[in-house]
């Protein structure tokens, strides 16, 4: 067992010990104890560094693909269900969960002249006939067989059937229409037409189609290109005869023949270019992603208006228009992190340098709808392997320029492999794309992006994360710690035969909390453990629940549930609370685990004649191992040491004040149960026990007991027989019972205590009153003398209180 333990003979020579330890600081005369100001404890650990957050440049697609849903068809860039609705509204959670967190900015592909068009939606190789029909379907997209359907607005109750629906555009409102061509061959995209695919231009030649307003019926009959055989087929409204040529959404499918019959309907007003200069625009800068930096940003994530054609003003949300310049843009964030971005027709402008400090932590998260459809001068590329090829290499350039890459796909086109884009994620350093296909899954995709990038700028953030340790002999545990979000871990390595230590932990406790936990506390008003839950009546709770001045001080049982562990509550809403990305475990920092096995305080039978060591000893070989521990979470956790599981949480009263910081978004980080537990096994009631005492540091002013005999019994129907005490600053007990478990000279109570035996036979805790008692919390020290306390241990009272007549 690691512990401290003691058999006292001599009291004098033992309180000059503890004294010595207790207060490691000057003695100043108690006559300007009261003059003196209080020590600033820092609530941050001291060997943490500040200013190294990442740089986050994040590069959302704006082509005018975006204007599609995750299916394809055309619903507007403004529809909620629209790719840009979507990644935006994705992207502005993110900003708000990581303000404060990272340094951040904007950029998106580079424009040419965008123009005011109209949007129509256009299900391409359609069918009219039920009998070609299959919402299973999973084939080819230019099968006679059909996956999707829509109605004919033309026709009650008859439908268009169709594999894949695209955006039209055009300079008018197109209103409804039916084409049909009997050149055009949906099957054949690498023959036909021609044109395009001998000259790599987007000249054509393209298929010419007939089209009319109506089409009635559910006739496939194709009628000849004069107009011949039209009626019969069910087309009436002879409208034109035109050709079509692709859009980036259609290059992004491979798509160069849309089938023998072509429809629209009108969806709205839309931003268009068919084309890309190939680069990227940087709208806003990597800055501080402060409240400031926050409001820039999403005001370009902003919902798209179709008013003012201003692509670049940074007043107006991102426009959609042209096509997937991937390639080049990646080389303008290139430029832009190497400090050689010159040109303002990508973005660059006064403040755009210096960037941040960010220790070598450099990042682009890219999220594209689509595979690469030009080179880096904006000149169409039909070669989807060449195009990936060519972004690889740009992410390279970044990765040389220690730049990580980060890729997600996000609604990948009809057919396209997601794996396609690991490419470019494997040469910017990050392994394999993601892949997301609705607005859970990106925003699934992009939290692990984002805590992952947390995770390897918090180990540099740190001087080290690696905070208190014990080596138990056959194990190695290890509290950890990550200061980026303030989350905890406690690993264990097992220590192999030969003294060889792994490189991976048995378990990591962070990872294995239970969904139904036991956390109980401390009810100051009638000095008994309880469950930590929330009172069925507030105002008049009964002996089992906790305090009205504590559940006030809590506030909501929502934010109980949250302290608890729940997520329900976690998100980026105006009454959200804190996001817990990475773990639900708090910072462990300066509490240092401690191991308990097997009874092994080496007593002899003697000590207590009555009731042999050696029988408690042997009763209790074989329970279970714990670990115990102090954490930033509000709590001393209990783990199995077997396996890491939370066998018991328990929350001392002195942390209430500070709970609630714990759910703000805003939360930095401020100490709890940060004191180093002492465990000991002690004699009182007629039986042994293992007691465990502890302080909080920096956490508050108190002390506190636990009953750990039997690990079996962690349970929070059992918290009057698991807390023993507490020892404050000030009474608290509504009884009109004496009570002496409280002092004002008690501080924060920076010491660890001790446990033993007293000459007369009776079982103690000692320890000193800490630093900070002359503080103005309404039970302030009226000396700010210097204090060794000795408690009994069963029930906390004091025995003896030394001052030394010494203020601090």
């Amino acid at each position: 067992m690691n512990s401290r333990s003691l058999s006292i003979s001599k009291k004098l020579t033992i309180w000059a010990t503890a004294l010595s330890l207790a207060f490691p600081f000057n003695i100043i005369s108690p006559a300007i104890a009261q003059s003196v100001t209080p020590l600033a404890l820092s609530q941050v650990p001291l060997f943490v560094s500040t200013g190294t957050k990442a740089n986050v440049l994040l590069i959302l697609d704006n082509s005018n693909s975006m204007d599609e849903d995750a299916s394809g068809s055309a619903v507007g860039s403004d529809s909620p269900n629209s790719k840009s609705e979507i990644s935006r509204g994705v992207a502005k959670s993110l900003v708000a969960t990581y303000t404060g967190k990272i340094n951040m900015g904007l950029m998106a592909y580079r424009q040419n002249a965008n123009q005011a068009y109209h949007l129509h939606n256009s299900p391409y190789d359609a069918s009219f006939s039920i009998n070609n029909y299959d919402p299973n379907w999973s084939g080819s997209r230019a099968a006679t067989t059909k996956k999707f359907r829509v109605p004919n607005l033309t026709s009650a109750g008859d439908y268009i059937y169709y594999n894949v629906a695209l955006p039209f555009y055009a300079s008018s409102n197109q209103g409804n229409a039916f084409c049909y061509s009997t050149t055009a061959n949906a099957a054949s995209n690498l023959a036909h037409p021609d044109g395009f695919w001998n000259s790599e231009t987007t000249s054509g030649p393209w298929d010419t189609y007939r089209c009319y307003t109506a089409k009635t019926g559910s006739s496939d009959f194709l009628p000849a290109m004069s107009g011949t055989g039209a009626a019969g087929a069910g087309y009436s409204g002879s409208s034109f005869n035109s050709t079509f040529s692709p859009t980036d959404s259609d290059f992004a499918q491979n798509i160069y023949d849309f089938g023998r019959f072509l429809t629209w309907n009108y969806v709205g007003p839309t931003w268009y270019a068919n084309s890309s200069p190939g680069r990227g625009y940087l709208h806003v800068p990597i800055s501080d992603l402060n409240s400031t930096q926050a409001n820039l940003i999403n005001t370009k994530l902003g919902t798209s208006q179709f008013v003012t054609n201003g692509p670049t003003n940074s007043a107006l949300p991102l426009q959609n228009a042209g096509l997937t310049p991937i390639e080049g843009t990646l080389l303008t964030a290139r430029d832009y992190f190497a400090g050689t971005l010159t040109s303002s027709n990508e973005g660059y402008r006064a403040g755009c340098y210096p960037l941040p400090t960010s220790c070598g932590k450099n990042f682009v998260v890219l999220v594209t709808d689509g595979l690469p459809s030009t080179d880096k001068n904006g000149n169409l590329i039909s070669n989807s392997s060449a195009a990936l090829s060519d972004a690889a290499s740009a992410a390279t350039a970044l990765k040389t320029a220690g730049v990580e890459t980060y890729v997600v796909g996000f609604a990948l086109p009809y057919g396209t492999n997601p794996s396609q884009l690991d490419t470019i994620a494997n040469a910017g350093g990050t392994g394999t794309a993601y892949s997301a296909s609705n607005q859970a899954s990106l925003n699934a995709a992009l939290t692990t992006i984002f805590a992952d990038i947390l995770a390897k700028s918090g180990s540099a953030a740190a001087v080290a994360t690696n905070s208190t340790s014990l080596n138990s002999g056959s194990a190695i545990y290890q509290a950890k710690f990550d200061p980026s979000d303030w989350s905890g871990q406690l690993l264990a390595y097992l220590v192999g035969t030969a003294g060889s230590i792994p490189t991976s932990p048995s378990w990591d406790a962070s990872t294995v909390l239970p969904s139904s936990r036991n956390i109980i506390t401390y009810k100051p008003s009638n000095r008994r453990g309880i469950p930590f839950a929330w009172p069925s009546n507030p105002s008049t709770p009964a002996a089992t629940e906790m305090d009205t001045s504590q559940s006030s001080v809590i506030g909501s049982s929502a934010v109980l549930d949250y302290l608890r562990g729940s997520s329900a509550n976690e998100g980026t809403g105006a009454t959200s609370y804190r996001q817990r990305l990475v773990s639900k475990l708090g910072d462990i920092v300066n509490s240092s685990p401690v191991y308990v096995g097997k009874p092994a305080s080496g007593y002899s039978d003697t000590i207590v004649t009555t009731a042999p060591y050696s029988t408690f000893v042997n009763n209790n070989a074989n329970r279970t191992p714990v670990l115990y521990v102090g954490g930033n979470d509000g709590m001393l956790h209990a783990f199995r040491g077997t396996d890491g599981v939370e066998l018991l949480g328990f929350i001392p009263s002195s942390v209430y004040l500070n709970l609630p910081l714990l759910a703000s978004k805003t939360y930095s980080h401020r100490y709890f149960v940060d004191g180093s537990p002492t465990i000991a096994d002690v004699y009182f009631d007629g039986a042994w026990h293992t007691v465990l005492v502890g302080g909080l540091n920096g956490g508050g002013q108190g002390i506190y007991a636990l009953d750990v005999t039997n690990p079996s019994a962690f349970n929070q129907s059992n918290a009057s027989s698991i807390v023993l005490w507490e020892f404050l600053d000030r009474d608290r007990d509504s009884s009109t019972t004496a009570n002496n478990n409280f002092d004002a000279d008690l501080g924060y109570t920076y010491s660890q205590p001790a446990i033993g035996k007293m000459q007369d036979g009776s079982w103690v805790a000692i320890f000193g009153n800490g630093y900070n008692n002359t503080e103005s919390d309404g039970s302030a020290s009226s000396t700010g003398s210097a204090v060794l306390y000795i408690v009994d241990i069963q029930n906390g009272n004091l025995i003896k209180k030394i001052d030394t007549g010494k203020g601090y």
